[in-house]
């Protein structure tokens, strides 16, 4: 047999060849899909080209090992083959393991990693809180302005999880200049809701100057500016991640606002517009000379969008172009992610989105890992339920019941991600036409499949 079967151990996945199936212990069904999805691969690619069954196991002392085998009168199972197979793999994904193992060691096994480069961040002191003009925030985790998704509700929900600091989705400038009615929406906050950035986005530097003046005196302590928006209809007006390709432009927009406004003004751009432009370093520089307070930094490209791995060196070189915090963003899926991060770019904080969307918890783990390097249990699947039942009450009583179910829709998809037959449910959900219906139809599935 190639890899040994130690006394104790927890299957995380595996493949068989004679039933031609994948298998994945539930247990890890929250680890991030790209993860799943590179293990599937794997492990299918490894039967295929050897039979036999393949089994990843964590030991008792939390490695990770291969098992391959043959069931009885197998003669054709290559032995050999499969041996070189998980040797190679050993070391094509190195990272990969090495992630999986410190994510069981710290969460099932209580372990705190000592290894160097591996640790998470420690916790910070009173001088090493992260400063954006006079605000100051412990560890700088942030949830990131997100259209459709970081509305009043989901910010009031990460920010119990532990988010520290939170930014509306973002507003055109031009919007607000002409009171379009829209905007008010975008805008509605609570006193719960703080510290918050309200993030505008436009190409008028004189527009956009008054508009922050107009808005410095509302309920928010910084005013950030999107150069980072990928969308075709922003890029195609000059907006958003398209004035990555006018510094000076750029420059004239950041200074009109902090000659206007005494709150802290802040900026959100991209690696660059593509693999030949990748101006982020450059170009953060003259958003500091023209007076941002601090820079969030999305580790791709324009071209790339949300395809491929963030660009970390970009982030990075970002950091050691400036002075100002630079905040870094992409790709934060866990704590480990959020910790990582930190240390291997030294910004001062990270901005999560897409990870956050359906697990606010994320918020708690990051939190507690940093302060810690522990990771708190996942939310049970009674928490779970919990969470999108005040999420829909909260939806509907900011947008009314026909607004609030049709945003929900989202949401709950995002929430049910890796439970099973979740499709079938998605689609249950998204023919309700009531609150009452909605809510029958995931007391159901809570009640009589997912927390049985």
């Amino acid at each position: 047999m190639a890899g040994e079967h130690a006394a104790e151990t927890e299957v995380l996945c595996g493949a068989n060849s004679y039933t031609q199936k994948y298998y994945l212990n539930p247990k890890f069904a929250s680890l991030p899909e790209s993860i799943r999805n590179e293990l599937q691969i794997l492990c299918v690619k490894i039967t295929e080209e050897c039979g036999g069954i393949l089994t990843l196991e964590f030991d008792e002392e939390g490695e990770l090992n291969f098992r391959a085998q043959a069931e009885d009168g197998d003669y054709l199972f290559d032995d050999i083959g499969s041996g070189m197979e998980i040797f190679h793999a050993r070391i094509e994904k190195q990272e990969l393991l090495s992630q999986l193992e410190l994510y069981y060691k710290i969460r099932f096994l209580g372990k705190k990693e000592e290894t160097e480069g591996s640790a998470g961040t420690p916790d910070r002191g009173e001088g090493d809180r992260m400063k954006i003009g006079t605000l100051e925030l412990k560890h700088g985790i942030i949830l990131a302005p997100m259209a459709g998704v970081s509305d009043l509700p989901f910010r009031i929900l990460c920010r119990e999880q532990g988010c520290e600091m939170a930014v509306t989705e973002m507003v055109s400038a031009k919007a607000v200049w002409y009171k379009n009615r829209g905007t008010a929406d975008l805008l509605r906050t609570i006193p719960e809701d703080r510290p918050l950035a309200v993030q505008l986005f436009g190409s008028d530097p004189e527009i956009c100057g008054e508009i922050a003046a107009r808005l410095e005196d509302g309920p928010w302590d910084v005013i950030d500016f999107n150069m980072g928006c990928p969308v075709p209809k922003v890029f195609g007006n000059g907006e958003g991640s398209a004035l990555m390709r006018e510094p000076e432009l750029a420059g004239q927009i950041v200074r009109a606002m902090t000659s206007r406004v005494k709150k802290p003004v802040t900026v959100k751009i991209r690696a660059g517009i593509d693999r030949a432009r990748r101006n982020a370093a450059e170009f953060a520089k003259v958003l500091e000379d023209a007076g941002a307070a601090a820079i969030a930094v999305h580790g791709r490209t324009r071209e790339e969008y949300y395809s491929g791995r963030a660009d970390r060196e970009i982030i990075r070189a970002v950091k050691e172009a400036v002075s100002v915090p630079v905040i870094g963003n992409g790709d934060i899926r866990s704590a480990e992610d959020a910790a990582s991060m930190l240390r291997e770019t030294g910004c001062d904080g990270v901005m999560i989105a897409r990870g956050a969307q359906g697990n606010p918890w994320l918020f708690r783990e990051i939190r507690q890992y940093l302060e810690t390097g522990t990771v708190p249990a996942p939310p049970t699947c009674e928490e779970r339920h919990e969470m999108i039942r005040r999420h829909l009450a909260m939806q509907i009583e900011m947008d009314g019941p026909h607004m609030g179910l049709l945003k929900m829709r989202s949401h709950i998809s995002w929430y049910l991600h890796g439970f099973p037959n979740a499709a079938a449910l998605r689609n249950a959900v998204n023919t309700a036409e009531t609150r009452e219906a909605l809510e029958e139809i995931l007391e159901e599935a809570f009640s009589q499949v997912f927390c049985r």
